[in-house]
Parts: C-alpha cells; sequence; structure tokens
C-alpha cells in the first residue's frame, strides 16, 4: 500500500499552485481568503485558477445531519448529485474510477461541485476528500455520509471516504456490470474493509 507523505500531498491539495501568484499560479491562502470574504466556504487552488467554494450567497452551508429523519436533509446529507453503485453498501456512491495518469490530481466532482475528490493509486478511485493538512478534522465515520467508510491516509493528516462492497470476499466485485474490483482496505478503526475500487 502506497504511503503519503506530507510533501507529496500538500503538492495534491495545492496542485499548480504557485506560492508567489505570478506566471498564472494561484496562491491558496490568498485563494481562501479571498473567496471567504466573498461568501463562499473557502477556495481552493486548480491548475493555476482559484475556484470558490460553499454556498456563494454570503451564508455558510448548512452542515450535513447525521439523524435517521430525513424531512430537512440538502444535499450534503443525501449525496447530491451522485447516484448509487450496484454491490456497493451506500446510498450514493461518491467515488468513481480513475486512470493511472490522473493518480494524485485532485478535482472538484463532476456531480457535486462542493465536494473534492482525489485520484489514489491503490484503489484507482476518485474519492472524496473529508479533511487534509489545511482542513484538518479527526478522521472517523461522521466524516463521511451513511453507508461510506472513512479511511485515513499520509499518517491520519487526510480523510477519505470510501464505498464499501457488499459482498465482503475476496475476488467480489461491484459496479452495473461486476467492472470494478472489491479492494481490502483498513478502515479508520483498523477494521479490513473491502471497497469499491477501479480497473487502474
Amino acid at each position: 500500500m502506497r504511503t503519503w507523505t506530507t510533501t507529496a500531498l500538500t503538492a495534491i491539495l495545492v496542485a499548480a499552485c504557485g506560492s508567489d501568484g505570478g506566471d498564472g499560479g494561484c496562491d491558496p491562502w490568498a485563494c481562501d481568503d479571498t473567496c471567504q470574504e466573498s461568501g463562499f466556504a473557502g477556495g481552493l487552488c486548480q491548475s493555476g485558477t482559484c475556484n470558490c467554494v460553499g454556498a456563494p450567497d454570503g451564508t455558510t452551508d448548512a452542515p450535513a445531519d447525521t439523524a435517521t429523519d430525513t424531512g430537512g436533509d440538502t444535499p450534503a446529507d443525501t449525496g447530491g448529485g451522485f447516484g448509487p453503485t450496484p454491490g456497493t453498501e451506500a446510498s450514493v456512491d461518491r467515488t468513481e474510477p480513475c486512470s493511472a495518469s490522473e493518480v494524485n490530481d485532485m478535482r472538484h466532482a463532476p456531480a457535486d461541485y462542493d465536494v473534492v475528490q482525489a485520484c489514489f493509486d491503490n484503489y484507482f478511485i476518485w474519492a472524496p476528500v473529508a479533511c487534509d493538512p489545511m482542513s484538518p478534522c479527526t478522521c472517523d465515520a461522521s466524516q463521511c455520509l451513511a453507508g461510506e467508510v472513512a479511511k485515513p491516509v499520509n499518517a491520519g493528516e487526510v480523510c477519505i471516504c470510501l464505498n464499501p462492497c457488499t459482498d465482503q470476499s475476496d475476488g467480489a466485485t461491484c459496479g452495473t456490470s461486476g467492472e470494478r474490483p472489491c479492494i481490502p482496505v483498513d478502515d479508520w478503526t483498523g477494521t479490513q474493509v473491502f471497497i469499491c475500487g477501479g480497473a487502474g
């Protein structure tokens, strides 16, 4: 299993962001401050451009609730525009396969722009990043949607959310036609869980 270094992870989290703001670069701290001053939750540098995330209306996004009632659920509670994946436990799958050429890249999820994903080579999937060195948190189940598995990476500095397979056995598959392998990982409690991976 690949071990993330702080330097490598920081490079991923501020991909293409120069600290001087020059040559098309983007200062991640200034980007975040500017976006927050404009009413967004924060900002991320991507390919040298500052992209604001969160509520653009001068308010903050409503926090996700984990209550079993669904009357007041928002897209943050239900997974936004994501759909289910056959053979998995989570009601929505916020992961999807990525290619070897995308490993260590970050992006805003096409199904929900507020979800930041990173491509991990151990699993070959885009996985939602729940917290990182710039937005620290405790990696546990509360960071993910119901049914997802929290996985700390980079010595716990980063927390990602993964979708467990229904069939928790070696050789199991997931996906519409079983095209995705179920890969064993240790979750935040150290328990081995098979998650829906990518083809690689």
